[in-house]
């Protein structure tokens, strides 16, 4: 029973890659409807997986330090399928700066993944509190593209706003993984970094 957040975290890789799929044929010319239902139906299922793991291995103490990476693990495959997602779609209907956001969320993120192998020894991600909240618009940005493919105007416009606050984020992991001495994945925010560090310095 303890093993059942880590098969939920691990369960988003092939999920990922299933809606990566979906994503491809649903841009396709006279593509049916049941397509984009489909994605919808297992984007919610993936986002269901992302929401249980956690929660159960809180509720029934079955967190562990394997847990927690297989958690971070598969969260970076599901950002990274949804950002695969968005680029199948943006490739044509959205605007350059849509485009570049996303870009540069990849490479930040992607940056401080390394940061954190060098300093810390170790690979993992951030659970910041701002990273929690801002990531949220970035999986609800690839259904959707899904769902109005041939959206433009101020659609495209909200994405990008949306994106925005999820580079924000990832900037502001950068400056915790500066502050921490010590690597602590749930650091809620710079403020608690700062105060960590004021701690271990007095």
């Amino acid at each position: 029973m303890k093993h059942i957040p880590n098969i939920l975290s691990l369960s988003r890789v092939p999920l990922s890659a299933v809606l990566i799929l979906l994503a491809i044929l649903s841009n396709l010319r006279d593509r049916p409807a049941s397509l984009r239902l489909a994605f919808m139906i297992v984007y919610l299922i993936t986002g269901l997986t992302d929401a249980l793991d956690g929660f159960l291995a809180r509720r029934f103490h079955w967190a562990s330090a394997r847990g927690a990476k297989a958690d971070g693990f598969s969260d970076v495959v599901f950002l990274l399928s949804m950002l695969a997602v968005v680029f199948v779609v943006l490739r044509v209907h959205f605007n350059k700066w849509v485009v570049g956001c996303v870009v540069a969320i990849a490479i930040v993120r992607a940056t401080n993944l390394i940061f954190t192998k060098i300093k810390f020894k170790q690979w993992g991600l951030m659970h910041s509190s701002f990273i929690r909240y801002a990531t949220i618009p970035i999986y609800a940005v690839a259904p959707i593209c899904v769902w109005t493919s041939n959206a433009k105007g101020w659609v495209g416009w909200l994405v990008f706003a949306l994106l925005v606050a999820v580079l924000l984020s990832v900037m502001e992991e950068t400056w915790i993984l500066a502050l921490l001495k010590d690597y602590d994945m749930n650091t809620k925010s710079v403020y608690h970094a700062f105060k960590r560090r004021r701690e271990s310095n007095a």
